[in-house]
């Protein structure tokens, strides 16, 4: 009986550090270690001594939800010829939950209807 429980136990740990390793929770940002996503967002502000972007961008599927926020980005020369306002595909990469931008391009705005 004892060498049952220590398994049961032993099984319930795992699983909870595994839930909490893929972010099975229903926080904006869940944590996922190297991974790379692509994302669609409007430039808000940008920080060129800062090497940052500040962009609002839709959801990030496994990344994290849509919202606003200030990324750095991988190379200061990925700011030549971006703009506040600017719509912008770009790359999200996370590393142990710290995320970068690796690449980012403008798009055409989309009329809206």
């Amino acid at each position: 009986m004892k060498t049952a429980s220590v398994i049961l136990l032993t099984l319930l740990l795992i699983g909870a550090s595994a839930a909490i390793t893929f972010g099975t929770t229903n926080s904006h940002s869940i944590v996922t270690p190297n991974r790379s996503r692509k994302g669609r967002g409007l430039i808000k502000g940008i920080d060129t001594s800062a090497k940052v972007l500040d962009i609002s961008h839709n959801t990030i599927p496994h990344i994290m939800m849509a919202m606003r926020m200030r990324y750095p980005i991988a190379k200061a020369s990925m700011l030549n010829g971006l703009a506040v306002g600017d719509s912008v595909i770009f790359t999200l990469s996370s590393k142990d939950g710290n995320y970068l931008v690796t690449r980012i391009s403008k798009i055409e705005k989309l009329p809206r209807k």
